[in-house]
């Protein structure tokens, strides 16, 4: 899942969420002569996730941390996992870390748009970000 603000027509600044693993790294995998660091797709609906990209090397457990991440090389703080966290409302039960993760990556795009935005352009940022 990439996340997207309303305005950022070049999707320069993509979310997503990577996967440290208790050695320290971010797996990662080769397609054709490029290296691509695996993402963790977190169920939010039932316990723990899916590692993104093809094998052989897929983990086999669960990370030890999310780390929100932005295509532009932007990397946000180590969110520790527990897949059993969460925060449930009306029926429906979110990752309390795949949450937040949105969260730090939302307040890095737009502070990242924000600076390439008129001055006079600035309070209409929340209502074209608010559909995001």
């Amino acid at each position: 899942m990439t996340w997207l603000l309303g305005n950022d027509e070049g999707a320069q600044h993509g979310g997503f969420v990577l996967g440290r693993l208790a050695d320290g790294t971010v797996p990662a995998f080769v397609s054709g002569h490029v290296q691509y660091e695996r993402r963790f797709a977190d169920d939010s609906t039932t316990y723990g996730g899916t590692w993104t990209g093809p094998g052989p090397d897929v983990p086999t457990g669960p990370p030890l941390a999310l780390v929100p991440g932005c295509t532009c090389g932007w990397r946000g703080p180590d969110l520790p996992y527990e897949p059993a966290g969460g925060r449930c409302g009306n029926g429906t039960c979110y990752d309390g870390q795949g949450v937040e993760a949105h969260r730090l990556w939302k307040a890095h795009a737009q502070a990242a748009l924000l600076a390439g935005i008129p001055t006079e352009c600035e309070g209409h940022l929340s209502a074209v970000t608010a559909s995001a």
